[in-house]
Order: C-alpha cells, then structure tokens, then sequence
C-alpha cells in the first residue's frame, strides 16, 4: 500500500510540475518570442523577421517566419537580397517544446536564385527540440534528391542531410553528410564523356565552442568521404570541341581519393586574438596525368595509406582571413601581430606509401618577425623514404641530382631506403650535418642533356 501511495504521489507531482511547465514555457515562448526576434535582427545587418501566428491552442503553437535578409545584396536579381518564408509548428512538453518546419514553396526569391543552378528547389524539411532542464537544442533537416543542370551536362545529388545540437555551455556539434553526387557531360570525346566525377558518402563535422562574450574559443573542423573520383577529355579541358581535329582525341586525366579524411583544430590561446591551429589529413590519393594516352590506359601516380599531423603556433585567424580577402598576399610580409612572435611549426608526421617503399618525415621550425622581416630562423626535419620510391621518381631526368647528393653525402643510402637530416639557421642550412654552400639541385652543368631537357 505504502509503495502505491509513492507512487500515486509522484504521478501526481509529476503531472503538476509536468502541466506547470507546459504552460509556464508557453508562457515564456509568447512572452519572449519578439524579443528573440528583435534581438537576433540587432545581431545581424539587415536581417528583418516577422512572425505571424496562425493557430495558437494549449500544446501547440502554429505559424508562419517571414524571413528577409539584404545581406546578401548582389546575389538576387532584384538587388533586394534573400527572401523567403517558413511553416512551423511547436509542440509543448515537459519542460521543454519540439517541433518541425518547412520551407514554403512559391514564396519569395530563392527559386529565382538557385534556378541558374538546380533545375528546381529541393523540398526542405526538418525537426527541432529544445530542453529547459538540460538547457539544449537541436534540430534536424533534409533536401529530398535533385538534379543540377550544367551547360553540357547535368549531376544528380543525394538527398542532403544536416543534424545541428548546442548546450548550454555554447558548445555546438554540426553535421552535415551527402549520400552520392554523380556528374558526367553531354558531349563525347572519343567515345567517352566529356567528363565525369563521383562522390560517395561526404560528411562534414564542425564543433564550435562559443565565449559568453561571443568570442570563439576553439573548434573542431572535419571534412570526409568514402570516395571521391573524377576523369575528364584533355581536349575538352583546354577548350576544343569533339569534332576539332587534335592529335590525340583520346587524351585524358583523371584522380582518384579513398578515404580522404581532412581536419583543422582551432584552440585560443588566452593572448589577443591568437589561436593554435592543428590540422591533420590522411587517405590514398591517385593521380592520371595523363590517364589514357593513345587509348591506353596509363598507371597512375599514387600516394597510399597518408597519414599527417602539423600545428602551428600562433596566428589572428581574424586578422588572418581580413588580409587573404583583400587579396594583398605579400602584405602578411608587413602585417603586425598577425603570428606570434616566435611562430612555431610542428611537423608530427608525415607518412605515405609509394612504389613499395614507405616515407616518412618529422620536424619543427620556427621564426619572427620584425620590421616586416624575418628573424631568428630554425628547422630541424629528418626523413627517410624506400629507396624504389626515390628511384623511380628520379628516373624522369633528376638521377644527376640524386647521385649529387648521395656524392657529397647530404643524403646516405641503406640497403632499401635513403635518409635525410636537415637543420637550418643563422648559421646556414646543413644536410646530414655537412653545410650546404649552395642549392645541391643547382650544381649540375648546363651541358648535361638530363638538364637541358627538363629545362626546355
């Protein structure tokens, strides 16, 4: 008896508090919802929302965004920016609301927009929910399949899905993931199309990790696939059309990605607006240049089984990306405070497979700088790689410069591979410690036929 009087007691608090909660967040929503809009278009230049409820009962609230944001000027025809609109529909609960939208068709300008590029807008649609007592959201959406038209082509795309969560902390997990995209041309080059490309199972991660003060504490950036894969016409490449006359119609180029894996790590470092980045990249990757000659399928070059990890120590990723948009590269040479002083680099690794043979390589270096110059210098790299790798690689003209190097012992030779020991300074650059007096590549005659060949 006494258990069913727990029991019936803690139904009860839980409907009360349950019951309390619903209309206590329904308050809440009415009460804040403007406010949240207002706040969000102060945030945002030239973003402007309207809200219009539609059906507003007990459980359940009903109604129309009207979303415009002239942000965007020069990207829609009318020069007005972006408009367009969203159904939703919240559904209350305990202590915490879900619900679901959907872009409306027919309603402002991103059709006009998008129509140079999708033959029609993919239908989007998507679920949301969000947590007073865990203090998080998140929200889910998807495209259904569409085609996109090219000028001598077409690509089909997978349905693309995007799942989006936050707590309260500000930090953030979203991601991204497109089934397949698959393109070829219209036009044939001998017997093949113009080109084509494939992608299958791409997933993008990105974790932002936002300060109370809006400053970005770090993130974590990834970008994946199963597959990605591409060959196209030379010919159609440099411009001629399939009738055209060329030597060889059948000339092709092509690459192949397996399992390409790329991520940047982003952490602030507590001093200005610098921040450490990590990056590090792996998968095998395979280029055709050309890939059929004569109509014969050549070997590709490829890289197998790469793994790489580098950091970089420190950098103003806003002062960064201000500079690169502006296109002025050479003005990093001058920009003040832009690295930190001394900026690092570490090289953890870099290891591939190539012909048989393995390579591999560590290192560090660092620098200033001041006055726009470079100050205090230093590397030190070691590397080792198959010795069928190097050898096949320098059998296109660079065998005078192996045996160069070898000669003069800025590289040494075991049974099955070559190693390297490289250290740079004020001092000067040394290989394997012996100082090099000039580039050791450079030392060959102009006579040399191996030379004047790759010359011309």
């Amino acid at each position: 008896m006494k258990i069913i009087k727990y029991v019936t007691a803690a139904a009860v608090t839980l409907a009360v508090i349950s019951v309390s909660g619903t209309v206590g967040l329904g308050l809440f929503l009415d009460a804040k919802s403007d406010a949240l809009i207002r706040k969000l278009e102060s945030k945002i230049p030239g973003l402007e929302i309207r809200n219009v409820p539609a059906d507003n009962g007990f459980i359940s609230k009903k109604g129309r965004l009207y979303i415009n944001y002239k942000g965007m000027k020069g990207i829609a025809s009318d020069q007005e920016g972006i408009f367009f609109a969203v159904d939703y529909e919240n559904y209350l609960g305990f202590l915490g609301v879900s619900g679901r939208f959907s872009y409306v068709p027919g309603f402002g300008n991103v059709s006009s927009i998008v129509q140079p590029y999708l033959k029609e807008l993919p239908q989007i649609k998507g679920n949301y929910s969000a947590s007073v007592f865990e203090g998080g959201a998140s929200l889910t959406a998807a495209t259904k399949e569409t085609e996109l038209p090219l000028d001598d082509g077409k690509c089909r795309i997978s349905p693309l899905k995007l799942a989006v969560s936050a707590n309260a902390s500000l930090k953030a997990d979203i991601r991204a993931s497109l089934v397949s995209m698959n393109c070829e041309g219209d036009l044939l080059y001998a017997g093949r199309d113009a080109y084509s490309f494939s992608l299958q199972d791409l997933n993008l991660r990105i974790n932002p990790e936002i300060s109370g003060s809006a400053e970005l504490v770090g993130a974590l950036i990834e970008l994946g696939a199963k597959k990605i894969s591409g060959e196209a016409s030379t010919i159609y490449m440099i411009g001629f059309k399939p009738e055209d006359e060329v030597r060889d119609p059948s000339l092709r180029d092509a690459f192949i990605f397996k399992e390409p894996l790329l991520s940047l790590k982003i952490e602030a470092t507590g001093k200005k607006r610098l921040y450490d980045i990590y990056s590090a990249a792996q998968g095998s990757y395979s280029l055709g240049m050309p890939y059929v000659r004569d109509n014969t399928e050549q070997r590709m070059q490829s890289i197998d089984d790469l793994s790489m990890q580098a950091s970089l120590k420190s950098a103003d990723l806003y002062g960064l990306v201000k500079l690169i948009s502006k296109g002025d590269l050479k003005a990093l040479k001058n920009a003040d405070g832009i690295f930190s002083d001394p900026m690092r680099f570490d090289l953890k690794k870099l290891d591939f497979k190539k012909d048989g043979g393995a390579f591999s390589m560590r290192g560090k270096a660092s620098a200033g700088v001041a006055f726009g110059k470079i100050v205090d210098p230093s590397a030190e790299f070691t590397g080792t790689a198959g010795k069928n790798m190097i050898d096949r690689f320098c059998e296109n003209g660079y065998e005078n410069s192996l045996h160069s190097l070898l000669d003069k012992g800025y590289i040494t030779q075991s049974a099955d591979q070559y190693s390297l020991d490289l250290k740079y300074s004020d001092n000067g650059l040394y290989l394997n410690n012996r100082p090099v007096q000039e580039d050791p590549s450079q030392e060959e005659s102009a006579d040399d036929p191996d030379f004047e060949q790759l010359q011309q």
